[in-house]
């Protein structure tokens, strides 16, 4: 995420970091609602701790409550592996 220096450490002076967030909304009229922006994320929250090739989802709900799903999602290797996996479901259609 590109994002001017002086923004990273006015968050780091708040005891926060920047990152890449997407947040899904329930489904509406005209669709399902969804957004990629950059977030303030305070230190002590898991989300902050993502980095490198890591991605995360932490997921709400009135029943699971908070759930963090965490692992390899972003970079060469996993995208490789990832397209790789799918090529035989999508030659046999």
């Amino acid at each position: 995420m590109a994002v001017a220096g002086e923004v990273r450490t006015d968050a780091a002076g708040v005891g926060r970091v920047l990152a890449a967030c997407a947040r899904i909304a329930r489904e509406t009229p005209g669709g399902i609602e969804a957004r990629v922006h950059p977030a303030m994320v305070p230190n002590n929250h898991l989300l902050a701790k993502v980095s490198g090739p890591f991605n995360a989802v932490c997921l709400r709900g009135s029943a699971l409550g908070t759930s963090i799903y965490y692992g390899r999602g972003a970079g060469m290797m996993p995208t490789a592996t990832a397209v790789v996996a799918e090529a035989p479901s999508r030659s046999s259609r």
